[in-house]
């Protein structure tokens, strides 16, 4: 399974992405993962089914992209609302 963690620098929060998410999807190609954000003592998991997981990779793109902030806000949900960034 591929994985991906972001992690908090000030705390031991951690969001972890993990499917096997299939290459070259397109259009509205969906795809399942699972969300789990753990900070002691505290931890949480959700199924995510997405149509469009790319908004979701974009929305990290753009972070690394402004790493020093942004104006307004830069949310993304998933089509089912299970995971809202």
């Amino acid at each position: 399974m591929d994985a991906f963690e972001v992690y908090d620098a000030d705390s031991s929060a951690c969001l972890r992405f993990q499917s096997l998410v299939p290459r070259g999807l397109t259009g509205y190609d969906g795809c399942q993962f699972i969300a789990r954000f753990s900070c002691n003592p505290v931890s949480a998991v959700v199924r995510v089914y997405d149509v469009r997981s790319d908004k979701l990779c974009d929305l990290f793109f753009e972070m690394s992209e402004n790493c020093r902030g942004w104006t307004g806000a830069n949310d993304r949900e998933s089509m089912e609302g299970h995971l809202r960034l």
